[in-house]
Parts: C-alpha cells; structure tokens; sequence
C-alpha cells in the first residue's frame, strides 16, 4: 500500500512540476516614473493558486529570524529565496493532493506546535525581550510569525500524512 501511494506523490509532485508549477521571471527593477505602484508579485502558480513574491519574502524573513541573522549578503538571500520558492511550490502540489485525498489535520494539533516552536524559539535566542528583539530586525510581529509557523507546521503535517498514511499521527512528531 505504501508503495501505491509513494508512486501516486511521485507522480503528483515530481513528473507535474513543469506542467503545474510555472515560475516566473525574476523580478523587474521598479518603474522610474512613478506613476504606478507595485503591491506584489505573482512569482509562480501552482494548480491555479498563486504563490506572491511576499509569500516568499516572508519565508526569507523567517529563515534568516530562525538562524538569528540580522544581516545577509544579496547572494544568500537569493539563494534562500529560490530555495523558499520551491519548497512553497512543493508545498503547494501536496497541499493540493492531500485535498483531493480528503486529508487533512487537527487545527488543535497544529496550534500545539505552533506554540512549542515559539516556545523554543525564545529559549533559543535567550528569553522574550531577545526573542521581541529579534522580531523587530526581521520585519515581523509575533503574529504574523505565528501565521507562518501554523502554515509551515500544517504543511509538514499534511505532507507526513499523504507520504505515511498508515503512520500513527502524533502531533509531537510530525
């Protein structure tokens, strides 16, 4: 059973990308004349959902709050850029397998973790005012991290799911 399903992602995720997932080009020096103002960008479409150039941003954000970088040189952010780009787009095509497989996660289950990961985080970056501090460097409030975290958690989650059905979900470990 374990490999009808291994043969059934593989073929989701792995042969569909160049027909699924388009990437776009990189991105365009802003206009000079100032007449318009760019909000965001599309920078792929998977299985007609967009994926924004500030979903990716964030992600970035993320990374480098994560590994306590407040400062990065133009070509690591890009590396992590692309590196973001395509986990969301990976992300996104199992995302979408596990709906048409009807599965999905506990929102309880997901908060648990959403709230560990912060917990360790703190712990990590040495206590609360280190941990706020750190945050404002990144560009983000404690909400707005708490989003991603609950969108990551609940990918990797879904993605443990349709990979490992017959796994005993626990939410510790997923």
């Amino acid at each position: 059973m374990l490999r009808i399903w291994l043969a059934i992602l593989a073929t989701v995720v792995v042969l569909p990308l160049p027909l699924r997932a388009q990437t776009m080009a990189p991105p365009a020096p802003p206009p000079t004349g100032g007449e318009t103002q760019l909000i965001d960008r599309i920078v792929a479409v998977v299985e007609d959902d967009a994926i924004f150039e500030s979903d990716v941003d964030q992600a970035v954000r993320q990374y480098f709050f994560q590994k306590g970088q407040t400062s990065v040189t133009p070509a690591e952010r890009d590396e992590v850029f692309q590196q973001a780009l395509d986990n969301l787009i990976n992300d996104k095509l199992v995302i979408a397998q596990a709906g048409r497989l009807g599965i999905d996660v506990p929102f309880a289950d997901v908060e648990a973790q959403v709230k560990k990961a912060i917990d360790e985080n703190m712990k990590a970056l040495g206590g609360e005012d280190a941990f706020t501090q750190q945050l404002l460097a990144e560009g983000l409030t404690q909400e707005e991290l708490k989003k991603l975290y609950r969108t990551q958690i609940r990918n990797r989650m879904l993605v443990e799911r349709v990979l490992h059905p017959a796994l005993p979900q626990d939410p510790g470990h997923a």
